[in-house]
């Protein structure tokens, strides 16, 4: 009984978004080219969680710009009592400036609903989706929410476009789940990632070569800019003398930030000028806390999370920037630190040496503690031309945008017929 109590909340929320669509929404007329692009993910801003997606944000409204896009973000829901303490339930009334989103939940079990919850939203999904009369539907991440937008497609007849951000392929969790990501990238009309790197992993999962594009992220260059380092750093306090290292992110233990903290302590030991700052929050922040209050983490520092013009600001404070990440797409973090004319030292993974090189920094092994110490050592004694490292990476959201539309449009122009000939994949159990 409490199951179908819950599915009822749900649905009664699924149509309570879906009759609540602003009174004035236009009706976009049946013309060629892409009128209205509804996009579905849940790798966006929620109250909890703001700078979630933060990259899809700032293209989205860039996109806005050119076409109207309508974002739907479709969360899963465990039980009540399934529920981590650190859920927050999305507020379907919230939506961030420059586009327009709406929130809604499909209920699920922890591990149990994996190989259905993609069906699950897109049935949940479909009565405001299809209230939204796309011409185009776009994703990002693969699976589930990419699996739901090529079965909403398919039920509305239009095409589809899944993009992948990274950990959606870099980290699929199980063979059922690599079956149906491979589906969904099989299936839609195009599939954009974030880096060359990701369209090799989706080409491996069986998408077509000449249906899938690289389409970089871009940069906001009016906050991410060149700056004195000395006015930032009277600004915040910070001893002129210090050789400041900068992380910003996600505190997750595949991000590195282990091996980072390690590293700045084998270089406090012959340098007592080493700073290193982290910014950001996470599941893994209680793994830093515990190595700053060990003996030998006193240049260490947790500052937490910050708003992108604060970011900015420690940018300009800092001698270098690291990422020493275990698997990336394309990460915003190391574009700002070009940006504002800072040298990198990150990880030989994922998309990072598509827009870095030894020009604008160091890059290294993932896991390899002594490897990272000797680049930072390294980037921290060189002399850097500030304005050439900002030159590395000339690259906006608005380009972005118009590159998505591209492959938008171009995904219009595919025959229709296509999307009778694969049907939704049918798992053993499906209907038991």
């Amino acid at each position: 009984m409490q199951a179908t109590g819950c599915t009822r909340d749900h649905q009664a929320n699924a149509m309570r978004v879906k009759n609540n669509l602003p009174s004035g929404l236009p009706v976009m007329p049946r013309i060629k080219g892409v009128g209205r692009i509804v996009v579905v993910t849940h790798s966006f801003p929620t109250p909890a969680q703001p700078y979630r997606g933060k990259s899809n944000l700032e293209m989205l409204r860039a996109l806005n710009r050119m076409v109207d896009v309508q974002v739907v973000c479709p969360f899963s829901r465990y039980p009540r009592w399934m529920q981590p303490k650190w859920h927050r339930s999305p507020d379907p009334d919230f939506s961030p400036g420059g586009v327009q989103a709406y929130y809604l939940e499909y209920p699920a079990f922890p591990v149990i609903t994996r190989a259905f919850n993609g069906l699950t939203c897109a049935n949940y999904a479909e009565p405001l989706v299809r209230a939204l009369q796309p011409d185009v539907i776009l994703n990002y991440w693969i699976y589930p929410v990419g699996f739901a937008a090529v079965t909403l497609a398919r039920r509305l007849r239009v095409p589809a476009v899944v993009g992948s951000i990274g950990s959606d392929l870099h980290n699929i969790p199980d063979a059922i789940s690599r079956y149906l990501s491979g589906w969904t990238v099989r299936n839609a009309d195009y599939v954009i990632t974030k880096s060359e790197s990701l369209r090799q992993h989706a080409i491996g999962l069986g998408a077509d070569a000449g249906r899938t594009r690289a389409i970089h992220n871009g940069c906001d260059a009016a906050i991410f800019t060149v700056r004195s380092r000395t006015e930032a750093r009277r600004e915040l306090g910070i001893n002129p003398s210090a050789h400041l290292i900068l992380y910003v992110g996600r505190f997750d233990i595949k991000k590195g930030v282990r091996e980072l903290a390690q590293a700045a302590r084998e270089l406090a030991k012959s340098d007592r000028n080493i700073k290193l700052i982290f910014a950001g929050n996470g599941p893994d922040e209680g793994v830093l806390r515990r190595m700053v209050a060990q003996p030998g983490g006193e240049q260490i520092e947790i500052i937490g999370r910050l708003e992108p013009a604060s970011i900015a600001q420690w940018l300009a404070a800092c001698d270098v920037f690291s990422l020493p990440s275990y698997d990336e797409g394309c990460p915003n973090a190391i574009l700002e630190a070009l940006c504002c004319g800072r040298p990198v030292v990150a990880t030989n993974v994922g998309g990072i040496p598509e827009v870095m090189n030894e020009s604008c920094g160091y890059m290294v092994a993932a896991r390899d503690v002594a490897a990272l110490a000797a680049a930072l050592r390294q980037a921290l004694d060189r002399r850097w031309d500030e304005q050439l490292l900002a030159r590395q990476f000339r690259r906006d959201f608005e380009t972005m945008a118009r590159e998505v539309l591209e492959v938008c449009e171009t995904a219009l122009k595919r025959p229709l017929p296509k999307w009778q000939a694969a049907p939704e994949p049918v798992l053993a159990g499906a209907h038991a």
